[in-house]
């Protein structure tokens, strides 16, 4: 019998069915240049985009706002876990998994960072990854094109999280701040996906529909 959740490291499909075997190094870079190149810009945005959360984290546990650096942190681990599974990925292809330059990540106040974090999240789900599914799409490589659809859906979780926050932090930023600090719970992130919540879902995940099991707690940072 096959694990369900070796999707993220063998190519099974969320149906327990076996996906596309994946080709030699050389094969593949001939068959799916595009699929390679979309995979590492996402690799890269994701990696971004968990450093820029750990930032923006740190910061506001500096500005002595934990619950909006909870918030981060748990979006943090959830782009952490996108990136991993663009880089299981690229090695079923027969990628070297090669160390990524990082780029500086600019951090301001954090009311300016919650209006970043919801820009970028808002352009990942408009922009960005409908674009990368776009470019997946000619190849048909279904590993690369399930990983990429679970990342744009698990954006739009994100994007419904900030966009409440949004809409009043830039006139209203004391008395948002208040209410989240008041009202933060718990956020769980599945392990498989990213999906993430603040209350598990019964059953199982809405994204990768893996059992609920998967989801973990994600404990406040301490920085």
């Amino acid at each position: 019998m096959f694990d369900r959740r070796s999707i993220v490291t063998g190519g099974l499909a969320a149906t327990g069915t076996l996906l596309m075997v994946a080709p030699t190094a050389i094969a593949a870079q001939t068959a799916y240049p595009q699929t390679i190149d979309t995979l590492q810009r996402s690799r890269g945005a994701e990696l971004e985009s968990y450093r820029r959360y750990l930032a923006f984290s740190k910061k506001a546990n500096a500005d002595r706002y934990p619950g909006i650096a909870y918030l981060f942190f748990a979006l943090a681990t959830a782009e952490f876990i996108h990136k991993q599974n663009f880089e299981k990925v690229l090695a079923r292809l027969g990628i070297e998994i090669a160390p990524l330059a990082e780029s500086q990540i600019i951090v301001e106040s954090t009311q300016k960072n919650l209006i970043t974090a919801a820009s970028k999240e808002l352009s990942d789900v408009k922009v960005f990854y409908p674009k990368m599914l776009n470019d997946l799409k000619p190849e048909g490589f279904q590993d690369a094109i399930t990983m990429t659809t679970w990342a744009w859906e698990t954006e739009k979780e994100h994007l419904d999280i900030l966009n409440p926050i949004l809409k009043w932090t830039p006139d209203y930023f004391a008395q948002v701040a208040t209410k989240i600090e008041k009202s933060t719970g718990q956020y769980f992130v599945c392990q498989i996906c990213g999906s993430t919540a603040v209350k598990i879902p019964p059953e199982r995940c809405p994204i990768c529909k893996f059992p609920s099991e998967n989801y973990r707690k994600i404990e406040a940072p301490t920085h």
